[in-house]
């Protein structure tokens, strides 16, 4: 397996850095778990496994075909904005689940920075971690934090759960699991709050945006546009405008007709 550890590593913390520089940070601090090791599948794959009890390894995926092994995982998932898997194993489902759909995001939880470490020196994520579409956590607020930055119901709406069950239901590991993946609900319900809340005050809010922009100074604005111009150059962008047939997102219906 070429190009593993310190380069390896820091090249991945180098992507994720551009979307959670806390999580980089806390990674590229911590030691190595020294229970994930590297191998290779019989299919040529870099996959990881775990020691157990200090000798015998805990196989996580597929020790012939993990790949395939992750295809039909995936496969058998509806395609939604957001998957959350829980164990990053070497990035077999996130991997697959990105590449299959291409507007969707993922979110791994793992049971701590050192894991993530291991698994990082050895398995290569740049392009997943570049892309932002990738985030990893390891703590309540980590987790949190991302679900409020990649699930957008505004945009679009779904979202589901996997886990790598030998690694998940280990003793060492479930409680940590237990409550990561119990606190989601809560999140997701404050989430819809301030949608509801968004759709709620939407049309007034912009309203009072257009409104208020006729008190602003213009003076120094052709500046600020240039200088937004010069930054933005060349930069892949993403726009999102509302149209008509969104309008009942932001008013009441209207009264029936006699």
């Amino acid at each position: 397996m070429a190009d593993t550890g310190p380069h390896r590593l820091a090249a991945n913390v180098a992507a994720l850095r551009r979307w959670d520089a806390h999580c980089a940070d806390r990674i590229t601090s911590a030691p190595a778990d020294p229970e994930i090791l590297g191998q290779s599948a019989r299919d040529g794959t870099v996959s990881i496994v775990a020691m157990q009890n200090g000798r015998r390894q805990l196989q996580i995926h597929s020790r012939y075909r993990p790949t395939e092994e992750a295809r039909r995982t995936v496969a058998a998932l509806p395609p939604t904005a957001t998957l959350i898997v829980h164990g990053l194993g070497a990035a077999f489902i996130p991997r697959e689940y990105l590449s299959r759909h291409r507007s969707s995001s993922v979110i791994v939880t793992e049971r701590s920075h050192a894991t993530v470490r291991a698994i990082l020196e050895v398995v290569d994520l740049t392009a997943e971690l570049n892309s932002g579409r990738l985030r990893i956590t390891t703590t309540p607020a980590e987790l949190t934090a991302a679900i409020e930055a990649v699930h957008l119901p505004m945009i679009r709406d779904g979202i589901q759960s996997v886990e790598l069950t030998s690694w998940v239901s280990r003793d060492t590991n479930r409680d940590h699991f237990t409550v990561l993946h119990g606190m989601i609900p809560a999140v997701l319900q404050r989430i819809a709050e301030e949608v509801a809340t968004m759709r709620h005050f939407g049309r007034p809010w912009l309203a009072h945006t257009v409104e208020n922009t006729f008190c602003i100074s213009w003076d120094t604005i052709p500046e600020r546009i240039e200088k937004f111009r010069r930054e933005t150059d060349r930069r892949p962008a993403r726009v999102l405008a509302a149209g008509p047939g969104l309008d009942g997102w932001f008013s009441d219906p209207p009264p029936p007709q006699d």
